[in-house]
C-alpha cells in the first residue's frame, strides 16, 4: 500500500531529548539482563563447586558409629538361646596415600575458573562499552537532528533576503 499525502504527518516528529531517555544506571541493567554475562556466572558457580568437591576428596575420612542389639521376647528353647546386651562402637580413619588426583582436579577448577572470570570481565567490559555507544550515537542522531533544523532555518532566511535582495535588484542568485 502506497501512503497518500493525506496519511502522512504534517512535519517530521520532534526527537526525545536523549537526557529523558538514557537511564543513569543503563550499564548495570544491561549487564543483569545479558545472558551471556549470566552464563557465565552459573558457569563459575558451577566449577565453585567443583573445586570444593576437589578440596573435599582430598581430606581424610573419619566415620564414627555406634550400634546396639539386644533380643527380645519369650525363650523359645530351653537353656535360653537369646543373646545379652550388645553394644558396639567403630572409629574408622581412611586417609588416602595417592592424592594427586584430587589435586590435580582442583588445579583443574581453579584454571578454569580463572579463565572463565576473564571471560566475564571481557563479557561485562563489552557490555558496558556496547551501551555507551548507543548512549554515544543516540547523542550524536540528536545534534545531528537539530544541526539539520537550524541548517533549514538558516537556508530559509538566506531564501528570504535573496529574494529581497533580487527585488530590490541586487542579487542575481536567482
Amino acid at each position: 500500500i502506497v501512503v497518500g499525502d493525506a496519511r502522512l504527518p504534517g512535519r517530521f516528529p520532534r526527537p526525545r531529548d536523549p537526557a529523558e531517555i538514557v537511564l543513569e544506571n543503563g550499564p548495570d541493567l544491561a549487564l543483569v539482563q545479558r545472558p551471556e554475562v549470566r552464563a557465565l556466572e552459573l558457569e563459575i558457580e558451577r566449577l565453585d563447586l567443583d573445586l570444593e568437591l576437589a578440596r573435599n576428596a582430598r581430606l581424610a575420612d573419619l566415620d564414627v558409629g555406634v550400634f546396639a542389639s539386644k533380643d527380645m521376647g519369650d525363650a523359645v528353647n530351653d537353656p535360653d538361646d537369646k543373646g545379652p546386651f550388645e553394644l558396639e562402637a567403630r572409629v574408622l580413619f581412611e586417609l588416602p596415600l595417592q592424592r594427586r588426583v584430587a589435586r590435580g582436579k582442583e588445579r583443574q577448577a581453579r584454571g578454569k575458573i580463572a579463565q572463565l572470570e576473564r571471560e566475564l570481565r571481557l563479557a561485562k567490559d563489552t557490555v558496558v562499552a556496547e551501551v555507551q555507544d548507543v548512549v554515544s550515537a543516540l547523542e550524536q542522531s540528536y545534534r545531528r537532528v537539530e544541526q539539520a533544523e537550524q541548517n533549514v532555518r538558516l537556508a530559509a532566511e538566506l531564501e528570504e533576503a535573496e529574494r529581497l535582495s533580487l527585488r530590490l535588484g541586487e542579487s542575481d542568485l536567482f
